[in-house]
């Protein structure tokens, strides 16, 4: 085990131990230029921090169609 390579908040190191491996860079490289090694609570601290980006940039939901524009509905009868 190694120490928490997370930076705090007030930009100093964690120094707690780590515990769970991280990616340094979202997506599919899991080399180990691309992995760190966090606490629980660093890597719970990056994740939600992540999420929160991930979220701001989510595009919005498709609009609905004016009744006036849409095809009209065969008569079933």
């Amino acid at each position: 085990m190694g120490l928490c390579q997370g930076v705090l908040p007030q930009g100093g190191r964690c120094e707690a131990v780590g515990t769970e491996v991280d990616h340094i860079r979202p997506g599919d490289d899991h080399s180990l230029e691309n992995l760190q090694l966090l606490c629980a609570w660093c890597h719970r601290q990056k994740t939600q921090a992540e999420s929160s980006r991930a979220r701001a940039f989510k595009r919005p939901p498709p609009t609905s169609i004016p009744r006036t524009k849409r095809e009209a509905t065969p008569d079933p009868w």
